[in-house]
């Protein structure tokens, strides 16, 4: 019995420190490093494909609504960067910008999903929205998604 005891303990164990390892094993910080408008006619190739790709509803991103026209002189270009930093031991997995959209946005056009290596990876996290809001676009809520083992976690950036 006392054989069995010690057994089952050590496993607790095991299965405690891994647990403790998942919720506290990741430790991200992201800073925002650049928030800027162009009006589309500034990037008129660019603007033209994410008009098009919103208007063919032919992305896995986040689609607000579809675009009212193909009229560049409607939209702005909103680039949003982040730099982020993990000093935890885990990776950080399938990083992704979001933002909370205000009246007037079209899509957000997040970059490639990344991951973030442990002790000490760093990574910059680019997002293009697309939009037709004349209001300020300092207005935004920011934050970085990111799955440890499956499970989503976030972090504000700006809100």
């Amino acid at each position: 019995m006392y054989k069995t005891a010690k057994i089952l303990t050590g496993i607790a164990m095991v299965l405690l420190v891994f647990l403790l390892v998942v919720m506290f094993g990741v430790y991200v910080r992201a800073s925002l490093v650049e928030f800027s408008a162009i009006p589309a006619t500034q990037d008129p190739v660019l603007a033209t494909e994410l008009i098009a790709t919103a208007q063919r509803d032919d992305m896995a991103s986040d689609l607000y609504k579809h675009p009212t026209s193909s009229d560049l002189n409607n939209y702005k270009l909103i680039t949003i960067k982040v730099q982020a930093s993990n000093i935890g031991i885990l990776s950080a997995e399938w990083l992704q910008l979001r933002v909370a959209s205000v009246v007037g946005d079209v899509a957000l056009f997040p970059g490639s999903p990344t991951d973030l290596r442990p002790l000490g990876g760093s990574e910059t996290i680019t997002a293009t929205l697309l939009t037709e809001s004349q209001t300020d676009e300092t207005s935004r809520e920011i934050w970085l998604q990111y799955y440890v083992f499956g499970r989503k976690m976030q972090i504000a950036i700006r809100g």
